[in-house]
C-alpha cells in the first residue's frame, strides 16, 4: 500500500528540507496535522487526517500537483526477477539476465 506521506511532508511542510515543494508555503494547522499523520499508527485516522490535509491545502490553492510518477523504470523480457518495493527500492541480488 501507497503511503500518502512519502509526498505529503515534502509538499506542505516548510521546515522539511524543501520549503514546501520550494514555493515557503506554510499554514500551521497543516502541517500540525501532516506531523500528526506521520504518527498515527491507525489506517483509517491517518486517512482522516490525510483528506483534512489535502482539504486545507487545496482551500490554499497554493499548488496543483497533476501528475506523480513515484516508481518510474523500465525493463526487459530477459530480465528476471526484478522487483520494485512499496519504498521504490531496487534490491538487484535476485535479478538475472536471461540469454
Amino acid at each position: 500500500m501507497h503511503d500518502p506521506d512519502e509526498l505529503v511532508t515534502f509538499a506542505v511542510d516548510p521546515s522539511a528540507g524543501s520549503k514546501s515543494f520550494f514555493t515557503d508555503y506554510s499554514n500551521p494547522t497543516v502541517v500540525k496535522d501532516t506531523h500528526a499523520a506521520e504518527q498515527t499508527l491507525s489506517t483509517t485516522a491517518r486517512q482522516s487526517l490525510y483528506n483534512t490535509i489535502q482539504d486545507d491545502a487545496a482551500a490554499d490553492a497554493f499548488m496543483v500537483d497533476f501528475y506523480h510518477s513515484p516508481y518510474a523504470y523500465a525493463a526487459s523480457s530477459t530480465v528476471s526477477g526484478f522487483y520494485v518495493t512499496p519504498l521504490g527500492n531496487y534490491h538487484l541480488e535476485n535479478v538475472w539476465l536471461s540469454k
